[in-house]
């Protein structure tokens, strides 16, 4: 049975995540927002409310992830070795693994980097080097030999299988073409050979999962800052190469100031400025990315990255937003073609010099 607004209520009175009285109390609302799930916000006037998300499909790969969404998070708040979690992943309420529904906290007043951006068109450095320290903590927690065997039985260490799609030739024809001209095929082919699989990571860390809220007010959490930050979405999560973790957050900063490029009648000179001038990204933009990169290596310490092998991440998930853009396309999305010819600058060895890679301009402005 799927879950719908007006069903929502009775279901959540059956898995006793809501009493009888906060049914008929006033200001009960119901939020539905479904993308790739179904998704809804439950929000009560006077209590917390709560996140409620629901396989939209029975297939065994759609319900075997939000299964192990469900576990990762039960297992984050009883588990000693991923105690650096409690404080950055949402708290489970329910699982219900007949109707594949997972029942998540919900952050009050709370918002996702991305919206922050596209709203105020606000880079935040402040919160950009907060999610750089918090990203630090967990990756140095969690290397390969201190997880416990509950969690490894549940991750299988699988490379996007968008970038292997790429790799196979099974991309959009057009798009395809383009990187096969840029020669990134072989590149990208050489990057998953030498993929890592070290750490417990997020594995799909873009800004939209990264939610901002007020502090909370349990005082055992209590940061001292004007946010609290949570990263939500474990559903890919798996061991795998923190660059990669480094790599989405970085490209998801430039893509949200690339598409809100794609609204304005510029666009054309801003492509044309990425083609022929360095640097090529905004102040705005390379101050949060900076911000963000050095938090985390001055915890993580530099010695934890290597740079060629973050370069090689970032290019990666370049070629992953580019397939993501393009999927089911008979053209190439303006987007789509803006990253895949950063891309193709990043893969051509003769280049390399005029089109320094991403990490190459941070390490060059943090100097």
């Amino acid at each position: 049975m799927y879950l719908t607004s007006e069903s929502l209520p009775s279901y959540m009175l059956q898995r006793a995540v809501l009493q009888a009285q906060d049914v008929t109390r006033p200001g009960l609302m119901i939020i539905e927002m479904s993308r790739r799930n179904r998704n809804f916000k439950v929000l009560r006037s006077d209590h917390p409310g709560c996140f409620i998300k629901q396989a939209s499909s029975s297939k065994l790969m759609t319900t075997r992830t939000l299964h192990r969404e469900a576990e990762f998070y039960r297992q984050a708040q009883n588990t000693p070795q991923l105690a650096a979690f409690r404080a950055i992943v949402p708290e489970l309420r329910d699982y219900d693994p007949v109707r594949h529904t997972l029942t998540l906290e919900l952050l009050p007043d709370s918002q996702s980097i991305s919206q922050l951006i596209m709203g105020k068109d606000d880079f935040r450095p402040d919160i950009a080097a907060d999610l750089g320290e918090k990203l630090a903590i967990l990756h140095s927690s969690c290397p390969l030999e201190n997880l416990p065997e509950a969690t490894k039985a549940l991750l299988t260490g699988q490379v996007s299988s968008s970038l292997k799609l790429i790799c196979d030739g099974k991309a959009q024809p057009l798009l395809q073409s383009r990187l096969t001209d840029g020669n990134c095929i072989e590149k990208l082919q050489t990057i998953l050979k030498n993929w890592r699989y070290e750490h417990l990571i997020h594995n799909d860390l873009k800004l939209d999962n990264v939610q901002i809220c007020n502090p909370l007010p349990d005082k055992s959490h209590d940061t001292g800052k004007e946010h609290h930050l949570r990263i939500v979405d474990w559903e890919l999560v798996d061991i795998g190469d923190i660059c990669w973790d480094l790599a989405c957050v970085l490209i998801s900063y430039i893509q949200l100031w690339a598409l809100g490029c794609c609204e304005t009648e510029d666009y054309p000179e801003i492509i044309e400025k990425v083609a022929t001038e360095q640097p090529y990204l905004p102040p705005k933009v390379t101050s949060a990315i900076q911000a963000f990169y050095s938090s985390y290596i001055s915890l993580a310490g530099r010695s934890a990255i290597e740079r060629e092998h973050l370069d090689d991440a970032l290019r990666a998930r370049l070629a992953v937003i580019t397939y993501e853009m393009s999927f089911e396309k008979e053209e190439l999305p303006t987007g789509a073609i803006f990253f895949a010819d950063m891309l193709t600058k990043y893969c051509r060895k003769s280049l390399r010099d005029k089109y320094p890679s991403i990490i190459d301009q941070i390490a060059r402005s943090a100097a």
